[in-house]
C-alpha cells in the first residue's frame, strides 16, 4: 500500500511516520523533531526550521505487508511536493491537530486531494495536548471537509493523560500502558456503551450505503459483521464518499497499529486504485508480469552520491542491472542499484514489483516526470501537472 501523509503544518505527520516505522521494526528507536533525528525531516534546513520542507519517502512492514509512506510538508509554499507524492500514492492520510481542528492547511490539502481524485482517511493527532478537543476537531471536519467524515474511533480521556480510546468498528477499548505502543484490549465500560453503540450504528449505516447487497443484508438482519463493515467502507473510501476518522498520539505511539491495520485491510492498493495512464490515455494495470515501466516522481542531489531518482514501478518487475529506455530521450539507462527508501536510510534490494516505490542512483539523463520502460514496450506515463509557481 502507498499512502501520503498530509495536513496542516504542525499536525504531527512526521511524528506519526516515525511511530509507523517503529511499529514495523524499520527503526528500533523513535527519533524526535526536537532532537533532529527523525527519518523524515533529515536535511539541515529542516533541522533549522523544525518542520518539513521536502516530501520524504519511507516504508514500514506490518501484518506481512509493506507500507510505503510519503510524509509531505504542511506549508502550501511547498505544495509541489504533494502533487508528486499523490501521483504515486493511492490514499491520503489527513492529520488533524486535536488542538486546532480542521485548519487552512487541511482545507488546502483536502482541495488538492479532490482535484487529484484521491481517497482520504483522517486521523485526529496530538490528543495528548493540553488543549486537545476531539469534539471541536470533529465539528470543524463536519463543517469544512469535502468528504463525509464517519467515526471509527473516539478518545476516552483526551488531554495530557490521554492513554485510551474506543474503536467502534472492533467494539473494543484500547488502553496503552507505555509510550512504545504496548496496549491492552478491554471491553467497553458501561459508561461509554451507549455512545459507542450509537457511533457503531452510524458506521454500519454508512458502510451499507455504498453496497446494495450490504444494504439488503442490513435490512434483513439489522446489523453487519466487522468484515461486512470493512467491505462497505472499502467502496466508500475508494469512491471518495466517506472519510473514516481515527485517533492517535504519534508522540506517545497511541493508535498507530490500529490505523495501519485499517489501511492494510480497507485502503485501496495498487491493484484496486485507478490505473496509471499513458500520455495517449491508455490504462496501465499494476501487473508484475507485464513489460516493465517505472515513473520517476522525484529527483534530488545528495553529497557524495550525486543525483538520486525516486520512482514507482507502474508495471512489471524491476531487477538490479536491468537496462531500460527513457521514453523522453530514447536513451538507454542501466539500473545498477535498487533501494527501498526509509528516509535518509536506503536499503539495497535486488528487485521491486509493480506498485512498489524505490530509488536508484547514477542515471545519466533521467529527471522527474520521465518514464523508463522495457525496450520491447516503450511507453510514457502521463506526467505530474504541477501548480504554477508563486515566485520564479
Amino acid at each position: 500500500k502507498n499512502i501520503v501523509l498530509i495536513g496542516a503544518t504542525g499536525s504531527g505527520k512526521t511524528t506519526l511516520a516515525e511511530a509507523m516505522a517503529y511499529e514495523g521494526k524499520v527503526i528500533d528507536r523513535r527519533g524526535s523533531i526536537e532532537n533532529n533525528n527523525t527519518l523524515s525531516d533529515n536535511t539541515d534546513i529542516e533541522h533549522e526550521y523544525k518542520r518539513s520542507i521536502y516530501a520524504t519517502t519511507l516504508f514500514t512492514e506490518f501484518m506481512g505487508r509493506k507500507l510505503n509512506i510519503i510524509d509531505c510538508p504542511g506549508s502550501d509554499d511547498f505544495c509541489g511536493n504533494l502533487f508528486s507524492a499523490f501521483k504515486v500514492g493511492d490514499v491520503g492520510v489527513m492529520c488533524v491537530n486535536a488542538q486546532n481542528g480542521w485548519e487552512v492547511g487541511n482545507v488546502l490539502h483536502g482541495r488538492y486531494a479532490r482535484i487529484l481524485n484521491k481517497p482520504l482517511i483522517a486521523v485526529v493527532n496530538q490528543l495528548d495536548g493540553e488543549k486537545a478537543s476531539y469534539e471541536n476537531a470533529l465539528e470543524t471536519m463536519r463543517d469544512k471537509a469535502s468528504v463525509k467524515p464517519v467515526i471509527v474511533q473516539y478518545p476516552v480521556n483526551q488531554g495530557v493523560g490521554f492513554d485510551s480510546f474506543i474503536d467502534v468498528l472492533m467494539m473494543k477499548m484500547y488502553r496503552f500502558t507505555d509510550e512504545n505502543g504496548t496496549r491492552e484490549e478491554l471491553e467497553i465500560p458501561e459508561s461509554e456503551m451507549e455512545r459507542a453503540k450509537a457511533y457503531n450504528q452510524e458506521l454500519v449505516e454508512t458502510a451499507a450505503e455504498y453496497d446494495d447487497e450490504l444494504m439488503m443484508l442490513y435490512f434483513d438482519k439489522g446489523s453487519l459483521t466487522q468484515d461486512d463493515i470493512r467491505s462497505g467502507l472499502k467502496l466508500g473510501v475508494a469512491n471518495r464518499k466517506v472519510m473514516p476518522i481515527f485517533v492517535c498520539s504519534g508522540k506517545k505511539d497511541i493508535g498507530t497499529k490500529r490505523l495501519m491495520e485499517f489501511i492494510i485491510n480497507v485502503a485501496p492498493g495498487p491493484t484496486k486504485a485507478p490505473d496509471f495512464l499513458t500520455v495517449d490515455g491508455e490504462a496501465m494495470p499494476a501487473d508484475e508480469t507485464a513489460p516493465v515501466a517505472l515513473f520517476v516522481f522525484k529527483s534530488q542531489m545528495e553529497h557524495h552520491i550525486g543525483e538520486i531518482n525516486y520512482f514507482r514501478v507502474v508495471r512489471g518487475t524491476v531487477t538490479e542491472g536491468m537496462e531500460l529506455v527513457n521514453s523522453r530521450t530514447g536513451n538507454k539507462e542501466k539500473l545498477s542499484q535498487l533501494f527501498a527508501v526509509a528516509g535518509k536510510n536506503r536499503i539495497k534490494v535486488t528487485q521491486l514489483e509493480a506498485g512498489d516505490i524505490g530509488c536508484t542512483v547514477k542515471l545519466k539523463g533521467t529527471r522527474t516526470n520521465d518514464t523508463l520502460a522495457a525496450p520491447s514496450a516503450v511507453v510514457a506515463v502521463e506526467p505530474i501537472v504541477f501548480p504554477e509557481p508563486r515566485y520564479r
